[in-house]
C-alpha cells in the first residue's frame, strides 16, 4: 500500500478505530485490579567454583556468567514443582516462576534469590526452599559426571578382590599340599636310615613324590605372580578412585548460604491504571487498524474506484456517475429530468471524455456493455445519449438487449416496433417506421421490439449489419444497448461490427478479475474498447466528487 492508500484507509476507518481505542483503553482501566500489598523475602548465596580460594578477574567475571545460568536454572518447572511439593503450595510452578526473580550482585559471585507472596513468612520460606532444592540438585547433577568412572572403578575394585581371595585360596592349597609332601619326603628318610634301605615299593612311592613336588613347586610359583600381580592392580585401582574421588569434589561448584531469608519485607505494587489504558487504547487502535486493512484487503478484489480501474485492468476510466436516487425507471434520465445536477454534469464530464478519447477520427456507431447483469448499462447509455443529444448531435438510441429490453421503459415508450420489426418485416420500410420520437431534441429511439425466439442469429446476422449501416446513415451518434458479456453472445457480436464499445462496471460490485476478463474478450473479438464507466460510484471524498472535481477544474 501507497502513503494515499494508508491515509485513505485512515479517513474510512477512523470511526472503527476511535472506538475501539476506547473500548480497549476502557476495558484495560477497569480490569486492571486494585493494588494488593506484597511482601518480598530474599536468601543470598555464594558460588565457589571448586577448591579456589584467591580467583583472579577473569574467574569472577566466569563466576557471574554462571551465576546468571543458575539464575534460570532456579526457575525450571521441575525444581519448582519440587518446592511445590515439599511445601505444600497450593498453586503451579508457571505462577511460582512469576513470584521469582533471581540477580546476581555486579562484581560478585553472589545471588539474590528474591521471592514475592501475599504473605510474608511464606515468601521467605519459598525463598529458601528453592536454595536448598537446587544446591541438592546441583550437587547431585555434577557429582553425576563422574558417577561412570566410580562406577567402573568400584566395578573392577570388586571383581578384583574375588579374583585376589580366590588367588590367595589357590596359593594356600598348593602350600598344604607342599607341605605335605616334604612330610612324607622326611617320613620315608627316617625309615631308611632305621632300617638300612627301602623297599621297591617306598623307593617308587619316593621317587614319585619327589617328581610331583616339582610340578607342585612350579605351579605355586605362578599362582604367586598371579596373586603379587592382582594384588598390584588392586592398589592401582584403589588410588585411581581416590584421585577421582579428588577431582569431583575440586571441579565441582559450591553455592553456600549467605543470608537467609527470615521474614518478607513489605513492598509497594501499584498497579498503573493509566498506563494499562494507554497501552490498551493503543492496542485497540492497532486491531482496529489490522480490521480495516483485512476488509480493505478483500474489498480490494471488487472494482472500488477509477485507480483500481486504471492500475488492476490497465484501462482508462472515462466517467464516474453517482448512485441515481429513484424507484422508477424513468425517474434514472437524470440528463433530461435534472440537467443541472451533478450526476447530469458527470454525463457530460463523460461526453467530453469520449469526444477526447476518439480523437480526429469522430465514432459514428457505438456499443455500451457490461460484464454482469444489474452494473447500470441502460442508464448509462440512455443518460450518455440524452447528454450527446444536448451537445447538438443528432442521436440514436439502440436497444439490442432482445432478451430483458428496459430502454423503452426508460423513455416511457411502446415496444411493439423496433430493431426485430426492421430485421424481419418483408421490405421493413424505411427507419422512421422503426424509430420513435423521445421528446427530446435531437434524440430518436429504436426500442427492441417483439422478443425473438433466435436473439443471437438475429444480431449476427447480415441485415443487422445493414441496419447499422443505415442508422449510422441517418444520425451523428448511434449508441447500442446490449445485453451483459459474459450472460450471452450477443455483446460479443455487436462489439465486432461497431466503431467502438463502453463498459459499464458497478463500484463495490463488480470483481476485478471479471472485469478484465471482459476487457479481454471485447479486445480479442477485434473491437475498440475506449474505456471504462464506473457506476454507482460513492460520492466519497476519494470516490465520486474527487473524480468530478478533477475532471471538472
Amino acid at each position: 500500500m501507497e502513503l494515499k492508500d494508508i491515509l485513505r484507509l485512515l479517513r474510512r476507518s477512523w470511526w472503527l478505530i476511535i472506538i475501539c481505542a476506547i473500548l480497549a483503553g476502557g476495558a484495560a482501566y477497569y480490569f486492571t485490579p486494585d493494588p494488593t500489598p506484597e511482601y518480598a523475602a530474599t536468601t543470598t548465596v555464594l558460588l565457589s567454583q571448586g577448591n579456589q580460594e584467591l580467583p583472579d578477574v577473569d574467574t569472577i567475571t566466569r563466576g557471574e556468567t554462571l551465576a546468571a545460568t543458575y539464575g534460570e536454572l532456579m526457575r525450571s518447572r521441575p525444581l519448582l514443582m519440587k518446592v511445590i511439593e515439599n511445601l505444600g503450595l497450593q498453586t503451579s510452578p508457571d505462577m511460582l516462576a512469576t513470584q521469582l526473580s533471581v540477580s546476581t550482585q555486579k562484581g560478585t559471585n553472589l545471588l539474590d534469590i528474591t521471592v514475592r507472596d501475599t504473605d510474608p513468612q511464606r515468601a521467605a520460606d519459598i525463598a529458601n526452599e528453592i536454595v536448598i532444592v537446587f544446591i541438592s540438585e546441583n550437587v547431585n547433577t555434577q557429582l553425576g559426571r563422574y558417577s561412570t568412572s566410580m562406577e567402573d572403578i568400584q566395578a573392577e575394585i570388586s571383581q578384583l578382590l574375588l579374583d585376589l581371595e580366590e588367588a590367595h585360596i589357590s596359593v594356600y592349597e598348593f602350600d598344604v599340599e607342599i607341605s605335605d609332601m616334604e612330610e612324607r619326603l622326611e617320613e620315608l628318610d627316617t625309615i631308611e636310615e632305621e632300617y638300612g634301605g627301602l623297599t621297591a615299593l617306598q623307593e617308587a612311592e619316593r621317587e614319585q613324590i619327589k617328581a610331583d613336588l616339582g610340578e607342585k613347586l612350579f605351579q605355586r610359583n605362578l599362582e604367586q605372580v598371579q596373586l603379587e600381580r592382582l594384588q598390584t592392580r588392586y592398589d592401582t585401582l584403589l588410588e585411581s578412585a581416590e584421585n577421582v574421588r579428588i577431582l569431583a569434589a575440586q571441579s565441582t561448584d559450591v553455592l553456600t548460604v549467605v543470608e537467609t531469608a527470615l521474614y518478607g519485607q513489605l513492598v509497594t505494587t501499584q498497579p498503573k491504571k493509566a498506563l494499562n489504558a494507554a497501552q490498551g487504547a493503543g492496542a485497540g487502535a492497532f486491531f482496529a487498524f489490522g480490521i480495516a486493512f483485512l476488509i480493505n484487503y478483500f474489498r480490494a478484489s471488487v472494482i472500488e474506484s477509477s485507480e483500481t480501474i486504471e492500475k488492476q485492468i490497465g484501462v482508462p476510466t472515462l466517467g464516474v456517475i453517482a448512485e441515481i436516487k429513484g424507484s422508477q425507471l424513468p425517474e434514472k434520465l437524470v440528463t433530461e429530468r435534472q440537467p443541472r445536477s451533478p450526476i447530469a454534469e458527470a454525463y457530460r464530464v463523460l461526453r467530453t471524455n469520449l469526444d477526447f478519447s476518439t480523437g480526429d477520427k469522430p465514432i459514428r456507431t457505438m456499443l455500451v456493455t457490461s460484464s454482469s447483469p444489474v452494473e447500470g448499462k441502460t442508464t448509462t447509455a440512455a443518460n450518455l445519449a440524452v447528454a450527446i443529444a444536448q451537445s447538438g448531435k443528432r442521436v440514436i438510441l439502440v436497444d439490442t438487449d432482445l432478451r430483458r429490453p428496459s430502454i423503452h421503459k426508460l423513455f416511457e415508450q411502446s415496444n411493439t416496433r423496433g430493431v426485430t420489426t426492421a430485421l424481419l418485416e418483408e421490405g421493413g420500410g424505411g427507419i422512421g417506421d422503426h424509430v420513435l420520437a423521445t421528446g427530446i431534441n435531437n434524440l430518436y429511439l429504436m426500442p427492441s421490439g417483439p422478443l425473438p425466439p433466435n436473439p443471437a442469429d438475429l444480431l449476427g446476422s447480415s441485415r443487422m449489419a445493414e441496419l447499422i449501416r443505415d442508422l449510422s446513415h441517418h444520425s451523428d451518434m448511434v449508441i447500442f444497448d446490449s445485453p451483459p458479456l459474459f450472460a450471452v453472445a450477443d455483446a460479443t457480436l455487436m462489439a465486432s461490427v461497431c466503431d467502438a464499445v463502453l463498459l459499464v462496471a458497478h463500484a463495490q460490485t463488480t470483481r476485478v478479475d471479471v472485469l478484465k476478463k471482459a476487457t479481454e474478450q471485447i479486445m480479442q473479438s477485434g473491437a475498440n474498447l475506449l474505456g471504462v464507466v464506473l457506476n454507482r460510484a460513492s460520492i466519497s471524498g476519494d470516490g465520486y466528487s474527487q473524480y468530478y472535481y478533477y475532471r471538472y477544474y
